[in-house]
């Protein structure tokens, strides 16, 4: 029996202050291990919803092409007499120059208005996609030409849509003679072939795969290196997914 002035003390006691700093150790290496699979999941996860969201509009494309007999006009096309009247005819005016599109970029049409003849009158798509790794808008501004200062833009958002039309003389455009070169270039995009199309998303990398002339760099995302790949993610309407060379 403990006297009333000397209770027993108890047996249960709190962790010691090196405990408490053990746990913390432990804690903070699981998290070092598992935040960098976790990003990456959460990296492979947008890739495969970009890649399923372009091959939708590979198929919205590639229908409207079926029954209209034409491609989209890339906004390299704009200021040629054939994509006028293309844009006023078969596509019944709708993403022409005017607001929302030319509002939107202050000397070309967005990408978003590059894609809206999918949506109307014909719905080949419901509506434009966002390219789920597309900055936010003001997030960063990247280069002084081109698409590159205008990518935080809302109507840039979306997948960009390129292609080589023998319905519309252009000369060497900037697509062809940049990103995508007269000759194959080792570990970059082989030209585009007559009346092929190309869709590209931003990617992982984002911040990188902006350089200060183009859009997008002419390489491809690996899923090799998941997060880590400096590279757009193409699709190309005769090969699909490929590499950069296919």
């Amino acid at each position: 029996m403990s006297h009333p002035l000397f209770p027993k003390r108890s047996k249960k006691r709190g962790f010691t202050l090196i405990e408490l700093l053990i746990v913390i150790a432990i804690v903070l290496i699981l998290i070092a291990i598992a935040l960098p699979n976790f990003l990456e999941a959460q990296a492979r996860s947008r890739v495969t919803k970009s890649q399923a969201e372009m091959r939708t509009l590979a198929t919205a494309i590639e229908g409207l092409r079926s029954e209209r007999g034409v491609l989209l006009i890339d906004f390299w096309d704009d200021h040629t007499t054939q994509a006028n009247i293309r844009i006023n005819t078969k596509f019944n005016k709708i993403g022409h120059w005017f607001p929302p599109c030319s509002i939107v970029h202050p000397d070309q049409r967005s990408m978003a208005c590059v894609l809206y003849p999918l949506t109307s009158p014909v719905k080949y798509i419901t509506e434009v996609p966002r390219d789920p790794f597309a900055p936010e808008p003001g997030q960063f501004r990247s280069g002084n030409t081109g698409h590159d200062e205008h990518v935080n833009l809302p109507g840039n958002q979306t997948y960009l849509y390129a292609d080589r039309d023998s319905g519309i003389n252009r000369g060497d455009g900037d697509w062809n003679q940049t990103t995508f070169p007269p000759v194959p270039i080792p570990g970059q995009l082989r030209p585009l072939k007559m009346d092929e199309f190309t869709l590209s998303g931003f990617g992982p990398a984002v911040e990188k795969n902006l350089d200060g002339n183009s859009v997008r760099l002419p390489y491809v995302y690996s899923p090799t290196n998941g997060s880590k790949s400096i590279g757009m993610i193409y699709y190309r309407s005769t090969t699909g997914f490929g590499s950069p060379n296919s």
